[in-house]
């Protein structure tokens, strides 16, 4: 009485970052992009009944060459250094915009205005992953 049933059931993005499955060195945030390449759900809960349904062959083919191509272009112009860099951001609020003392006036004034006060800066890519690409960013030429 009181003990719970073990769960049998996998989420494939965490399925692929164990060390056994081979791309897990990929890590994280590339995984989930190439599982989203495959157009699969990397959240998806798999379990032996619905492995066959939910991840059948064709699929599953799908997400290994999804794997291999994504993934290795991605570190390898990640490696060669020559791609764009990508900075994720949202907008500031209103209220934060108040207590920073931004407005109008102050970042359009003279020639010390600073770019970008409107904004919050969250992360800079080398590149822009399936999971980021509705996200507001700004692209540059390159990663560093």
């Amino acid at each position: 009485c009181g003990t719970k049933k073990p769960d049998d059931s996998w989420n494939l993005k965490m399925l692929l970052l164990r060390p056994s499955s081979g791309v897990y060195h990929y890590g994280p945030s590339l995984i989930e992009h190439c599982i989203l390449c495959a157009n699969l759900e990397p959240h998806i809960k798999l379990t032996d009944s619905n492995l066959d349904h939910d991840l059948p062959p064709a699929v599953c083919a799908d997400l290994v060459a999804s794997l291999r191509e994504e993934g290795k272009n991605v570190l390898e112009n990640f490696n060669r250094g020559d791609g764009k860099g990508f900075v994720l951001y949202r907008e500031k609020n209103t209220e934060e915009k108040h207590e920073e003392g931004d407005d109008e006036k102050k970042e359009n004034d003279g020639p010390l205005s600073i770019p970008h006060t409107d904004k919050i800066f969250e992360e800079f890519q080398p590149h822009l992953l399936r999971q980021h690409s509705n996200r507001l960013y700004i692209t540059y030429p390159n990663f560093s």
